[in-house]
């Protein structure tokens, strides 16, 4: 998203420990991320048949998932409930305690506290474990009361934190789970999910959201959250007409309880980190794997972290950069271009940016797009690529096969979105792979004339299984989160399968429109921008820009002002942004009506031309 290091943070809190009943190891990292904003409490003797394991992802700031690794095991140990034996009552309360507890003057207090002052931590200073001994102790008596101050009516932060947290006694294993950090159990190498992410567009989730007065845009709450519980986030929770399992936004875990067998080998928790780089199967038969060889689980949990940790923050742009230089040269130089078909000319083109990124040359030219960003003439992540003196010297086609160390490369595992424009007299041919987007303003009235191409569409989901993938939590094989994209070779390896019936394809959708009187301009943009504002909000905005300002370029730049983010607590306004703006003059000749496009809606491209199969 942009918030990262220019180089990794690879130190580890580690930590082994054992009991008469079972054995633990986990390892922490920060890894490219800014900050550290994970946190974890491991307590083997809770009581003395007990013992609590949970997993904190803090989102806007670090300081709810510390406040939960200090509070959260003390909550559930001290709860009638749990007195009487009932683990998932008490756990369930303990969740719902952590919002009461952060508000108030005693609640601000302790968040700044946690916020800022981590050398009062008995375990590692970012608040990643809480260890309940001696500094637990002055705080048996669970004083909470309403407490008189400057910041009595502090109704709780606007950060947040996912809770996951597995309890064991004798052979009862019981899951409390709020947000998309997960539990994992290998029984018998077979790997279970004990947990459910919670994600907005799931039904129940859903329902409840719109319910409580939210709504959900671009997979996200309000346009802004992508968790549907958690705790914190107090800004979804301000109905007081309504029960905290009813908030836009509620901590309320699902709770599982699960007996425990002889085949149950291991339970793994982690946060959405490990999770977006590995599936359940992958993760367990890794762990499987280095637990032939190495007995130190904390060693084990280390190896994970090297395995998840991403070579660079940066694989997807050379991608981006490829596409930015070589796509509308491919366009240009196609057969199908020459005799005026356009749609099927930047369709083969999309294919063969991914050819031309295999072998050696493709190697080769990845390699000096992601160390030479200097030698564009363009956008430097790619975006735009100006056709000057720069690509004169390439208008020979050369890609042939070439010897040499990577001459069997069979491309980048990173990827990129493409949405191109190509307007010629009065027709405009929108190519669209991904979920960045293209919308045209009629008369004021925003239509998106391309569709974000998320694994989850029924079209996608379909190729995708066929092509022997799966989708988990809204991503391909549990990884991407887009069913189409540029690059991504991993997802393209079924040698007994054309390129657009891969899992992941390069397949465009080819949207070709007559322009009339009544068009005002084209939008293209990333998703950075769409995850801010809505296709009419866009449209408006610059529209009502253009009133007092000429210059596009400083339209578009007033448009990222609006959508950069003060701050990373909402998680909108923090991704990369571009935008293209593309204004028609009223002194070109366009058409005056296009009747059979005047049904269309913002929501729906004004008209679509399927693409044929690519090979």
């Amino acid at each position: 998203m942009g918030i990262y290091l220019s180089t990794p943070k690879t130190e580890k809190f580690s930590e082994d420990g054992e009991n008469s009943r079972l054995r633990y190891g986990l390892s922490s990292m920060q890894g490219w991320r800014s900050t550290m904003e994970d946190a974890h409490a491991a307590i083997p003797d809770l009581d003395a048949s007990t013992s609590f394991f949970g997993v904190y992802d803090g989102h806007g700031g670090k300081v709810v998932a510390k406040f939960c690794a200090k509070y959260l095991h003390q909550q559930v140990l001290r709860h009638e409930a749990y007195l009487a034996g009932d683990i998932g009552t008490s756990v369930q309360k303990a969740f719902f305690r952590m919002d009461e507890m952060m508000r108030g003057q005693r609640g601000w207090r302790e968040l700044a506290v946690l916020g800022d002052k981590m050398d009062k931590f008995t375990g590692m200073l970012e608040g990643l474990i809480w260890s309940p001994r001696s500094g637990d102790k002055k705080d048996q008596v669970d004083d909470w009361s309403f407490e008189e101050g400057p910041h009595s009516d502090f109704s709780g932060p606007t950060s947040g934190s996912t809770a996951c947290v597995a309890i064991i006694r004798y052979n009862q294993l019981v899951i409390a789970n709020a947000g998309d950090s997960r539990c994992v159990i290998s029984r018998n190498g077979q790997a279970y999910n004990l947990s459910r992410d919670h994600k907005p567009d799931l039904e129940v989730e859903r329902e409840r959201i719109l319910k409580a007065g939210g709504f959900i845009h671009a997979g996200r709450v309000n346009g802004s959250l992508n968790l549907a519980r958690a705790i914190g986030d107090m800004e979804f929770k301000q109905n007081k007409f309504l029960p905290a399992d009813k908030q836009i936004v509620t901590a309320n875990p699902d709770i599982n309880i699960v007996e425990l067998c002889g085949e149950d080998e291991f339970v793994v928790l982690a946060c959405d980190g490990i999770w977006d780089c590995m599936s359940n199967q992958q993760l367990v038969d890794f762990i499987r794997e280095e637990l032939k060889s190495e007995n130190k689980l904390s060693v084990v949990c280390e190896r994970v972290l090297d395995r998840c940790l991403a070579p660079s923050t940066a694989r997807g742009k050379v991608v981006a950069k490829f596409c930015a230089k070589y796509l509308h040269q491919q366009v240009l130089r196609h057969e199908a271009y020459l005799a005026g078909d356009i749609g099927t000319s930047v369709q083969k083109a999309f294919f063969r940016m991914d050819e031309m990124m295999r072998g050696q040359r493709g190697w080769r030219e990845l390699a000096v797009l992601g160390d030479k960003m200097d030698k564009f003439t363009g956008m430097l992540e790619g975006l735009i690529w100006s056709p000057r003196s720069g690509d004169k010297k390439d208008q020979v086609d050369d890609w042939s096969f070439e010897e040499g160390p990577h001459s069997d490369f069979s491309g980048p595992t990173s990827g990129s979105t493409a949405c191109v424009a190509i307007i010629r007299y009065n027709q405009l041919v929108i190519a669209n792979a991904g979920d960045s987007r293209c919308v045209i303003s009629r008369n004021g009235q925003a239509y998106n004339l391309s569709r974000d191409h998320k694994p989850d569409l029924e079209v996608e989901r379909e190729r995708i299984l066929k092509a022997g993938g799966f989708i988990h939590a809204g991503r391909v094989n549990g990884s991407l989160n887009l069913a189409r994209a540029i690059g991504d070779m991993e997802f393209k390896q079924n040698k007994f399968l054309p390129a657009d019936k891969q899992i992941v394809t390069a397949n465009p959708d080819i949207n070709i429109v007559e322009l009339c009187g009544e068009d005002e301009f084209v939008v293209l943009a990333c998703d950075g921008i769409w995850d801010c504002m809505s296709n009419q909000q866009l449209v408006d905005f610059i529209r009502e820009e253009l009133k007092s300002e000429n210059k596009l370029s400083v339209v578009c730049e007033r448009v990222l002002d609006r959508c950069l983010a003060p701050s990373t607590a909402r998680g909108e306004g923090c991704d990369n942004m571009t935008i293209i703006i593309v204004q028609f003059k009223k002194s070109a000749q366009l058409g005056t009506s296009i009747d059979e496009q005047s049904s269309a809606s913002e929501d729906a491209p004004v008209e679509s031309k399927p693409a044929d199969s690519g090979s």
